[in-house]
């Protein structure tokens, strides 16, 4: 059987909890009540909860989305044309804010660099886990491994567990690298 039938299925309860929460929260009546599709901060603003957790009800209204149960607005890809019809370099998420590049709205806005992070690092996650589970013979002869660009280490930290002897490093920008060293990575 294939691992992703099996993950995909051991996580379908998931969904459930997700529409229930959508009903307990009246995200549907609160979309109804904005009259038009709502941004997440206007959702999450029209919600009694704490700030703290409105990258959550980020990921319930993206798994929702995901579902089928609500929709999402398309209102960058209609913009693609003019990425390239402009004679620059620029980028469709370039064009959707400003001109700015992604990694300068992720250093302005740490919300949206900690919810990148925390994607990379999940996908890392599993697909380190299973390389180093069945492919660990792949490091054979390595004394030392870098990731560069590796974010918050999930990779190097998978492998330095997994693989003894061998000596990790992960090299990023300096802001990146503090952050990981505040946190729980005594290894590295």
């Amino acid at each position: 059987m294939d691992c992703t039938l099996i993950e995909n299925l051991s996580l379908s309860y998931i969904s459930s909890f997700a529409l229930r929460c959508a009903v307990d929260l009246d995200i549907s009546g609160r979309i109804q009540a904005y009259g038009r599709p709502i941004p997440l901060n206007e959702l999450a603003r029209s919600i009694p909860t704490p700030p703290e957790k409105d990258l959550m009800l980020g990921r319930l209204m993206t798994l929702l989305v995901h579902q089928g149960v609500f929709g999402q607005s398309q209102d960058g890809w209609n913009r693609l044309s003019e990425v390239f019809k402009d004679t620059g370099n620029c980028t469709l998420f370039e064009k959707l804010h400003d001109g700015k590049k992604a990694w300068e709205i992720v250093k302005e806005i740490p919300e949206y660099g900690n919810t990148f992070n925390e994607a990379m690092a999940s996908q890392s996650n599993s697909i380190t886990r299973g390389l180093v589970a069945r492919c660990s013979n792949i490091f054979d002869g390595l004394n030392s491994l870098v990731d560069v660009g590796g974010g918050t280490g999930t990779t190097v930290k998978i492998i330095d567990e997994a693989i003894p002897g061998l000596k990790c490093t992960l090299f990023d920008l300096p802001h990146v690298v503090k952050s990981v060293l505040k946190s729980d990575s005594p290894s590295m």
